[in-house]
């Protein structure tokens, strides 16, 4: 088998060929896995906006939807529309428009954002997924984030077919374990570096959104459900980070290119 076989196989949760067994009567046929390429571009994160500043909310106001320059890939233009779908499941065509600054932040700091123009309105806000027009065919569906045991040791979380567990190791570091369907096939180091200033000597709380500790705040499955696009939330010192894992039955993948990181005050 290819390289690239491998990767697609990884992406559509297929193996090698087995026997073939006679279908069941009456049953459905479930829909084959779409096979991603291994230079799929998966597109990139943006933000449905709230109407009205709250200074304890990450999600920024603005007028519309928009883009983050941050997210795009340096040197490389954005396409002129993408297919974006909400945390919810609504999903809109959204247009690359004008540069804009809003407020965000604690001391009125101005972020430069890029407009989306189209039917924001349905969205809900918060995080949407902005996707390349020619991937109709992967069918995301947005998934609904559960919780499980919480403590300040520990925190699970089921998504669909994957479930997170966050394991605290001593007061700094811990790791979140990605399973699917019970089998680990993916880990993320949690470690809270010291800053000047700060408590630096607590316990790690898992209970709290606690600095450097992952969260999920999105996920959506796509690829007739062969694989879950996860974001995770990571609050940090002065600003937060958004990080998206790619899972499927075999692995795990971080797509360092969809990465996104709103500066909010300086600590």
């Amino acid at each position: 088998m290819t390289k690239n076989a491998i990767f697609c196989c990884i992406f559509a949760a297929c193996g090698e060929p087995s026997a073939v067994s006679p279908p069941v009567q009456n049953a459905a046929t479930a829909p084959a896995a779409v096979a991603l390429p291994a230079d799929a571009a998966l597109g990139v994160l943006s933000i449905a906006p709230i109407a009205t500043r709250d200074l304890g909310n990450w999600i920024p106001a603005a007028p519309a939807p928009f883009l983050v320059e941050d997210a795009l890939r340096e040197g490389k233009g954005p396409p002129p529309s993408w297919l974006a779908i909400d945390r919810a499941g609504a999903e809109v065509r959204l247009t690359y428009g004008e540069t804009m600054q809003i407020k965000y932040g604690c001391d009125d700091n101005l972020m430069t954002v890029s407009k989306l123009t189209g039917d924001g309105v349905k969205l809900k806000p918060g995080l949407l997924w902005l996707r390349p027009l020619d991937a109709a065919a992967w069918a995301p569906k947005a998934l609904s984030i559960v919780n499980g045991t919480t403590t300040a040791a520990r925190r699970d979380y089921t998504i669909g077919p994957v479930t997170l567990e966050l394991v605290r190791a001593d007061a700094k570091r811990g790791a979140l374990h990605v399973a699917w369907r019970g089998r680990r096939v993916h880990r993320v180091p949690i470690e809270r570096h010291d800053m000047d200033g700060a408590e630096n000597d607590r316990m790690m709380d898992l209970t709290t959104t606690d600095v450097g500790v992952p969260i999920p705040e999105a996920a959506w499955s796509f690829a007739n459900e062969g694989a879950v696009l996860l974001v995770l939330r990571r609050q940090a010192y002065e600003g937060t980070t958004f990080e998206v894992v790619v899972v499927n039955a075999e692995t795990g993948r971080r797509v360092e290119a969809m990465a996104m990181y709103l500066y909010y005050c300086a600590f």
